[in-house]
């Protein structure tokens, strides 16, 4: 993988985590277009990166308590073509996090238990760390 691609990838995890705004990815040539409840994506450098469990509970929680920011950014993670999310499926408590992410893309608020298992991923990280 050359830096450019690895560089671009890391972008992308940054957008899942909450790090960076989704708007940056126009950086790496994505475009993204919302249309009120739709939203097009153009990725026509098939720039993928994997994201875990731990990249979407950081998301979650980065975007909480900013409601409008929270629905876009979780529209988007749902929406997309970027992310490959094989390995965040395998984990226990990936049903939670997704949960979390479907209700905050309507608008609803996070249910207690995504934010309960968001909140474990990232001190699980910490304690490891």
């Amino acid at each position: 993988m050359n830096t450019g691609a690895a560089a671009a990838q890391e972008l992308i995890r940054q957008v899942v985590r909450g790090e960076k705004p989704w708007t940056d990815l126009q950086g790496i040539g994505i475009q993204v277009q919302l249309h009120g409840p739709r939203c097009t994506i153009d990725n026509p450098g098939k720039v993928r990166a994997s994201a875990d469990v731990l990249d979407l509970a950081s998301g979650l929680l980065a975007h909480q308590h900013d409601v409008g920011e929270l629905r876009t950014w979780a529209f988007l993670m749902e929406a997309e073509g970027f992310v490959d999310w094989e390995e965040a499926e395998q984990d226990p408590q990936w049903e939670d996090l997704w949960d979390g992410l479907w209700a905050a893309s309507f608008g609803n608020p996070i249910p207690e238990q995504a934010l309960k298992a968001a909140h474990e991923i990232v001190q699980r990280k910490h304690s490891i760390a």
